[in-house]
């Protein structure tokens, strides 16, 4: 069996180890020289005196895997199950696709000045270390974790920092109970968000501050970062709604033989597609993939859980938020943690949001906010992908009761709330 993987991500090494494991004759093609360094490694050049050597990588490639780096795959023949590499073509019996994601080309109207940085690469980051010295305050233009995470790490360096952005942090990510509970404690740890889109930059040569909806935010930097998509090669397959290869819960896309995983693909979901870009999605869709790109048949319920720190408070997220399931045309619901149980605890405060089938009581997500959040992210996925119902999580012990402000589990307290709905 002649397996091919295109992309030496977290993805792509999953599915060239796995498929390798299982006696696969394995090829890996990546047009980078070297592993490439994730995104959510990018802000620790802004922690400390760290080159990009130094960042590092845990990607462990079988020797029995041919790795070709310096080498990308620019378009894949479907019929004749070859990749195009270079002016030469490596044919395949299973192809296992994992790209990852590029930087969607969204406009940035603002004219180029000292302080405009537009956060697109490892290179923009270094650059930006560069210069941290100079900076007193800046303002970060985005809703993401890179941005959140670039934000505290400037902060760690004394910088304060303004987010602005029109929907708030974690848009994509959080409802709005979640996202309005997770800005009180941002702003109770030193951030500064402004619900805005950036009307003007001001300054001559350099950026001095910007405006925004009317008020003018004083700033050394304006510190954007864009929108990322999927980045498949060209090949004649289904596309999910953002052009990510449309796979099914076996990783398989439409045309036989072909695998997608990581931030090239979108997986079927209802009335559409769901892109899940983390590591710890992209590893296990790769793993999939590589197992069934060499003859085997697993299959997974992926919930795209992700855990993360800012500020000191975490945020623990799996499936999808209400708007997420009412664009899918379903009769959903979200219940959180009421009033008394988002009280301080022995270790701060902390919310939980669930999103719900109303007929069925299915959990279609969750959301955790709080200092204690990031142990709760294994329970989450395990929750949403395991599709339990509110009804089989309302009556729950709860062993961490020493730890939590009441005697009951915040994901039961949410649970409850949603049984009258």
């Amino acid at each position: 069996m002649r397996v091919v993987v295109v992309g030496a991500g977290p993805a792509g090494v999953s599915a060239a180890n796995a498929a390798s494991r299982l006696g696969a004759r394995v090829t890996l093609f990546e047009k980078s020289e070297k592993f490439p360094i994730e995104k959510c490694l990018w802000p620790l050049t802004l922690c400390r005196d760290t080159s990009p050597e130094g960042l590092g990588t845990s990607h462990r490639i079988e020797s029995e895997v041919d790795a070709r780096f310096g080498e990308g795959v620019s378009a894949v023949d479907t019929t004749k199950k070859s990749v195009a590499v270079g002016s030469r073509t490596t044919v395949f019996d299973s192809l296992v696709v994992s790209t990852g994601s590029s930087v969607v080309q969204d406009s940035f109207p603002f004219q180029r000045k000292a302080g405009l940085f537009r956060m697109q690469d490892l290179a923009s980051f270094q650059r930006l270390a560069e210069v941290l010295g100079d900076l007193g305050r800046v303002v970060v233009s985005g809703s993401t974790a890179l941005a959140l995470a670039t934000g505290d790490a400037l902060r760690q360096k004394g910088i304060e920092v303004t987010l602005v952005h029109p929907a708030g942090v974690l848009a994509s990510s959080l409802g709005t109970t979640a996202r309005a509970f997770l800005e009180r404690k941002l702003e109770m740890g030193g951030l500064k968000v402004v619900r805005s889109p950036i009307d003007s930059v001001v300054g001559v040569r350099r950026v001095e501050a910007i405006v925004a909806s009317g008020s003018v935010q004083a700033a050394d930097a304006l510190i954007s970062f864009p929108a990322w998509g999927p980045n498949p090669p060209t090949i004649e397959v289904r596309k999910g709604s953002a052009g990510g290869i449309l796979i099914d819960s076996r990783m398989r896309c439409s045309v036989m033989g072909i695998f997608g995983a990581g931030d090239c693909a979108e997986i079927s979901y209802r009335s559409g597609s769901l892109q899940m870009m983390y590591r710890s999605s992209a590893e296990l869709m790769g793993e999939l993939a590589g197992r069934n790109a060499a003859g085997s048949s697993a299959e997974a319920r992926l919930s795209g859980a992700s855990v993360h720190a800012f500020y000191g408070t975490g945020v623990c997220t799996a499936g999808i938020t209400l708007a997420d399931a009412r664009g899918y045309g379903l009769d959903a619901a979200e219940t959180s943690t009421g009033s008394e149980e988002v009280s301080e605890g022995p270790e701060g405060e902390l919310l939980c949001t669930l999103v719900f089938e109303r007929q069925t009581g299915l959990v279609l997500g969750m959301q955790i906010v709080g200092t204690r959040a990031p142990s709760y992210g294994e329970l989450s996925a395990t929750i949403v992908s395991n599709r339990l119902r509110i009804v089989d999580l309302a009556f729950q012990d709860n062993p961490l009761f020493a730890l939590e402000p009441s005697d009951i589990s915040p994901i039961s307290a949410a649970a409850r709330e949603g049984l009258d709905k």
